[in-house]
C-alpha cells in the first residue's frame, strides 16, 4: 500500500505541496500526459470533507524536475507543486488528508496523497 507524504504545518497557514510523480507507466509525468487533476481535502480527525476542486495542469506540473529552496528531500527535484489555501487547515491538532487524482490522457487514473498535521498558532 502506498504511503502518503506527511508533513506538519501551522493552523491557518498555507503550504506548498510538492512531489516527484511517476505515471502508471513508471515515467515522470509531464503536462502533455495528464488531462485533469482533481483534489479532495478531508479532515481525518473530524471525519469531514473540507473542500474539493481541480488544479490547473500548466501551473502545477513541470515538464522538467525543479530544484529550489522549498525542496529539501534530495538533489533530484519535483515535477508536481501546488500552493494550498490556509483556509483548508483551520483547526489545530488535526490531521488533514489532501488527495490529488490524476487522470492521464491515456491509461488508468493514479493518486498523489499528502497528510498534514496542524500545530496551534496562539495568535490565530
Amino acid at each position: 500500500m502506498p504511503i502518503p507524504k506527511r508533513a506538519s504545518i501551522w493552523e491557518d497557514g498555507g503550504a506548498f505541496l510538492m512531489g516527484r510523480v511517476l505515471g502508471n507507466d513508471g515515467v515522470y509525468i509531464t503536462q502533455a500526459v495528464v488531462s485533469s487533476i482533481t483534489y479532495l481535502v478531508h479532515d481525518i480527525t473530524a471525519g469531514a470533507d473540507v473542500t474539493s476542486g481541480s488544479v490547473t495542469i500548466s501551473t502545477t506540473i513541470f515538464d522538467t524536475l525543479q530544484l529550489d529552496d522549498r525542496w529539501t528531500e534530495d538533489d533530484i527535484g519535483y515535477n508536481f507543486g501546488v500552493a494550498v489555501s490556509a483556509s483548508w487547515f483551520a483547526t489545530p491538532d488535526h490531521t488533514y488528508r489532501v488527495e490529488y487524482k490524476f487522470t492521464p490522457s491515456s491509461g488508468q487514473v493514479f493518486w498523489v496523497v499528502f497528510e498534514l498535521t496542524t500545530s496551534a498558532i496562539y495568535t490565530s
